[in-house]
């Protein structure tokens, strides 16, 4: 009597990751101890869009009676996306209302807006004061760096002209 033996074969989900916000790359299987049928399978992570680890499983689809299958799943990791928010220095003139805070946001992914409120220290003299960002989303999907600025008020230009007069 003949006797034909399963081959082994071992199928693994390579590791893979991505930048929160991006599109997944494509999957990938290593079989190794391969014969002559292809084993037929599929890929696919499990799902999740926020920072964190995800299991990346095969599933064996056909052509695996001839073989002893080892599988081992893989890890599929989403990091967190560099941004930054940034207020810009400005100035006003003793006396003048204050202009319009300017905050810069860089590396924001579209299905997860930063926001933030922006404001200075009160005081109306003439001297510098702090301009704070205040982050008010949920940024734990982000590599956050926020960079406060400074306000000044300038001293009001003021002309004292005497009169002539006489008696």
């Amino acid at each position: 009597e003949f006797e034909i033996k399963k081959a082994d074969v071992t199928v693994t989900a390579e590791n893979n990751s991505k930048i929160y916000g991006d599109t997944d790359p494509e999957l990938k299987v290593t079989v190794t101890g391969e014969k002559l049928s292809k084993i037929e399978y599929t890929v696919a992570r499990d799902k999740g869009d926020d920072v964190g680890h995800y299991d990346i499983t095969v599933t064996l689809t056909g052509n695996t009676s001839n073989y002893n299958i080892k599988q081992t799943q893989g890890d599929f990791e989403i990091k967190k996306a560099k941004a930054t928010v940034t207020a810009e220095n400005n100035s006003k003139i003793y006396g003048d209302k204050d202009p319009d805070f300017v905050v810069k946001v860089e590396g924001e992914r579209k299905d997860s807006p930063i926001t933030y409120t922006v404001a200075r220290t009160e005081g109306e003299n003439v001297g510098k004061y702090p301009i704070t960002v205040t982050v008010t989303s949920d940024t734990q999907n982000y590599d956050l760096t926020v960079t406060n600025a400074e306000f000044e008020i300038k001293k009001a230009d003021v002309t004292v002209t005497a009169e002539n007069n006489s008696k």
